[in-house]
């Protein structure tokens, strides 16, 4: 599970290793295509995704669905998000 942290997890399965330094605003939500909601699911754990993901029927992200449940937060998460720690977000 390690590995995923600092990752852009998208809905096809692809994964992508995010830049060095703290992310901002407009890359998050370019890559959760809309507006961020954070959502902490572990310790120092954060799970960056769109606010209105099931509202507008995203596609499921099982693969995030999956690391998420690891970590104990059981929902479905629907879009591309991002899993990363709390200094990654400004």
């Amino acid at each position: 599970m390690m590995a995923d942290i600092n990752t852009a997890i998208y809905t096809d399965g692809t994964t992508k290793q995010l830049p060095e330094g703290e992310l901002s605003l407009e890359f998050m939500q370019k890559v959760v295509d809309g507006y961020i909601e954070v959502v902490p699911i572990g310790s120092n754990l954060y799970l960056v995704c769109n606010e209105e993901g099931k509202l507008v029927h995203l596609p499921p992200n099982p693969t995030a669905t999956i690391i998420c449940m690891a970590f104990g937060f059981y929902d479905e998460i629907v879009g591309n998000v991002i899993i990363c720690t709390r200094d990654k977000i400004k």
